[in-house]
């Protein structure tokens, strides 16, 4: 009898503890996040990461009742941790296109900065049929996997396109002059612009309604499945967008109001 009554309180105990851990963490938010695309995210000299996003990020986590917790991705591999649960959502400047839906859900877009070329030795040119004539047989540089990548590899099919991991190894070559030009997010210009004024940008800004491929902002991005956490994110950011406060921290960063309203 005392056997059978201790294995019904340890069991009880196991209960309790395995249901609090639960609820711990449910009130965790895991994000992944790539920490090396600034204004969107990066990581400080104290390996601490900042940027748009995470601050972002931790209003939304307020808001939900929430704690942040970040994890640093490549960005290579970051649809596929996510659909491994080795976090919950995917905040790294991730745009929201139709073919990525196809893989995962998304938030509403909270930020749109466009894609554009920047270049340290080809001159700006007024169109992208222009541009395309002065980079014939010339090295672009992109970053791996991104939607200014998949543009400039369906456009620009006269020109030598050179693929980077990550958009600081596409700025060696861009400011050592060994790329002609290359493509991204807008942000990542102003931001290499702050400490390198040899970088201009030399097209239009383009976005959704030049090419579908620029989609439809940037977004969160959530594992298929997660309806309920994908409602509560997009309420938050609602309540943002009506507040101001999402305006207030795009130009906190961006240095104007990139917020999708």
């Amino acid at each position: 009898m005392k056997k059978i009554l201790a294995i019904i309180i340890l069991s009880v105990i196991a209960f309790v503890i395995y249901n609090k851990s639960k609820e711990n963490t449910d009130n965790v938010l895991k994000i992944g996040t790539e920490g090396a695309y600034l204004p969107w995210n990066g990581v400080n000299a104290s390996n601490e990461v900042i940027g748009f996003e995470i601050d972002l990020a931790k209003s939304l986590c307020t808001r939900l009742e929430m704690t942040c917790d970040f994890v640093v991705q490549d960005w290579a591999g970051i649809i596929p941790a996510l659909q491994n649960n080795k976090y919950d959502v995917i905040m790294a400047g991730m745009t929201v296109t139709s073919k990525r839906r196809e893989t995962i859900d998304f938030s509403r877009g909270y930020a749109d900065t466009g894609v554009a070329f920047a270049s340290t030795i080809t001159k700006k040119t007024q169109s992208i049929a222009d541009l395309k004539k002065s980079l014939t047989g010339k090295k672009i540089g992109v970053q791996t996997g991104t939607i200014a990548a998949q543009y400039v590899q369906e456009t620009f099919k006269s020109s030598d396109v050179r693929a980077y991991s990550t958009q600081d190894e596409l700025n060696i070559d861009l400011l050592s002059g060994r790329i002609h030009a290359a493509a991204n997010d807008t942000s990542a210009w102003y931001d290499l612009q702050k400490t390198e004024s040899s970088v201009t940008i030399i097209s239009p800004v383009l976005t959704g309604k030049d090419n579908a491929v620029f989609g439809e902002g940037i977004g969160i991005g959530i594992k298929k499945g997660r309806e309920a956490l994908l409602a509560k994110l997009n309420k938050a950011l609602d309540e943002m967008r009506e507040d101001g406060s999402l305006s207030k921290l795009a130009i906190q960063w961006f240095g104007f109001d990139a917020s999708i309203r």
